[in-house]
């Protein structure tokens, strides 16, 4: 039997091919899913784990439909002809990191099917016999994801001509989005001063949205009342680095104690009563969902996963970990309440019915594994400021190593995490010990990477910088880092080291900047903050 949909007029030829074809293409088919699953490497050690990565990866190669003549991402297995931009550049915040092709082929699509003022599609779809776009307009959050999406593509990829093609289109995505923004900075008219606006719009953010009393960030109505419901969107100030560290953890720890039910997940609002909302928030009848379910306190995959990001970034790795497995894995998901083998798109909470507790709603969702694949590499290791990839790696208790696949520079690169401990011992570029978990930008020809953890670190090593790292280099107790950015930025540098500097120069000249350490018990922790004054500085530090 041949289930599928085509044209009238090619329906007999289809049906004749697929007849003496379709076992030879089943076969090629499952191949493929197969190779996607398993031709990259993510292996803990765990074979759950391993499986249900390896899910993930099925899954994104396996939800793929044709439309008008390509093959594009869909966000669960159905027969309708939609593109959405948002499933393809969420699914993509993953995929970067071990599937740079997938990301800019849908990069590529994305622009091809923009307006000629190059505002970028939301959808692409068959309506009344013919193909239609809609266009994302200021408030849509496809014009952030398109700019992030692009800017790791970079990173990863090293690819600056494909990159310089997307410029327009970012730029448009950037200016589309500050329509909206308010005159408290909180997102209406365009700024040409992107740079200065930012941290305008951070300093807003908090002294406006941030509730002492609910210890959260929180919403204001179109009336300008307080929203006094709990939302998962503001976990991403958390991954962001958009709070000082204490109101971060107050956010966490919030978030914890208010929204999270440890076996299925973190509700997607807190209180569940937007059934009492409908007509103040032009609800289209029951639209929110039942309690506990959909927008009405329902657990999405992007929830858990910004909580789970929360957590990684508030240093709690060993609480995301559990959290990950528990409620994102597939068979922590199989094992949970209700449970069944599904990167879902929502489950339901209502604890208090047994019978509805853990059930789910479209049971093979793109981007929920996709968010599962994210969080495990950020939880592993990968750091990613916006400036540089970095290597934060973790490893659980007992856990012996840890290898997975990593895009740089357009290289693919076989990280391996290995010791116990939390401190970075020491680094090899294939044979080579270097200083640097960053990845600086002339990076050397090599195919592994070995990290060893243990308490102390045996030399030197930098784990951050808020600049391009163009070029790192230790030699004779000297670390000359070779930075990129533009005059005025103000950067800051990490490392850890045995013993402490005994001087710095910046571009030649003794440093009269800020910088301090930390004694963390066998070594110390440096931080060095320095301004550019042209966009190539270099900062040498003498141990």
């Amino acid at each position: 039997q041949i289930i599928g949909s085509s044209r009238n007029e090619e329906s007999r030829e289809l049906v004749a091919d697929l007849e003496k074809n379709f076992r030879q293409e089943v076969g090629l088919y499952e191949n493929y899913v197969a190779n996607k699953a398993y031709q990259t490497v993510l292996h803990t050690g765990d074979p759950h784990t391993d499986h249900s990565a390896a899910y993930a990866k099925a899954v994104m190669a396996a939800n793929a439909h044709y439309l008008d003549g390509e093959i594009v991402p869909m966000p669960c297995p159905a027969e309708y002809n939609f593109f959405f931009t948002h499933d393809a550049l969420v699914t993509d915040l993953a995929a970067v990191n071990f599937d740079i092709m997938r990301v800019k082929n849908d990069l590529d699509y994305i622009i091809r099917h923009a307006n000629e003022k190059q505002v970028i599609p939301h959808a692409y779809y068959w309506k009344d016999g013919k193909y239609v776009t809609e266009f994302a307009d200021s408030d849509n959050w496809n014009n952030f994801w398109f700019v992030q999406v692009a800017a790791k593509y970079l990173r990863h990829s090293g690819d600056s001509t494909f990159v310089k093609s997307l410029f327009p289109y970012i730029r448009s995505s950037v200016e589309n989005s500050l329509h909206t923004l308010e005159k408290d900075y909180l997102m209406w008219s365009y700024r040409p001063d992107w740079w200065s606006l930012a941290d305008s719009m951070q300093a807003a953010l908090i002294e406006k949205l941030w509730i002492k009393e609910a210890g959260y960030l929180m919403n204001y109505h179109n009336d300008g009342s307080l929203d006094e419901h709990y939302y998962i969107g503001s976990l991403l100030a958390a991954h962001y680095g958009l709070l000082d560290e204490v109101k971060q953890d107050k956010l966490v720890q919030t978030a914890t104690s208010v929204m999270v039910d440890p076996a299925v997940g973190i509700y997607n609002a807190y209180p569940m009563d937007f059934e009492q909302w409908g007509e103040f928030m032009k609800f289209s009848g029951n639209e929110a969902g039942a309690k506990y379910y959909y927008f009405n306190g329902g657990i999405w995959p992007q929830g858990n996963a910004w909580y789970a990001m929360a957590l990684i970034a508030n240093g709690e790795k060993a609480k995301a970990a559990e959290f990950i497995n528990t409620t994102m894995s597939l068979h922590g998901i199989m094992e949970g309440p209700n449970g069944q083998p599904a990167y879902y798109e929502v489950r339901n909470a209502n604890k208090e019915n047994p019978a509805e507790y853990g059930t789910v709603d479209k049971p093979q969702f793109l981007w929920a594994g996709a968010w599962y694949l994210n969080c495990l590499y950020q939880l592993y290791g990968v750091a990613d400021n916006g400036w540089n990839i970095a290597l934060d790696p973790f490893l659980m208790e007992k856990q012996e190593d840890f290898s997975f696949t990593l895009y740089v520079n357009g290289n693919p690169l076989l990280i391996h995490l290995k010791g116990s401990g939390t401190v970075i011992g020491d680094i090899k570029f294939g044979n080579s010990v270097v200083n640097t978990a960053v990845f600086p930008k002339s990076l050397q020809e090599m195919k592994t990477v070995t990290v060893v953890l243990g308490k102390t670190p045996e030399s030197p090593i930098l784990l951050s910088t808020q600049s391009v790292l163009e070029s790192c280099r230790f030699d004779n107790n000297q670390f000359r880092l070779s930075l990129k950015a533009y005059p005025g930025h103000e950067c800051e540098s990490v490392m850890i080291s045995p013993t402490i500097p005994e001087s710095i120069t910046y571009n030649g000249s003794p440093f009269s900047g800020l910088w301090s350490f930390e004694n963390r018990g066998g070594y110390y922790t440096i931080s060095i903050h320095t301004v550019h004054t042209a966009n190539a500085d270099e900062l040498v530090v003498n141990f």
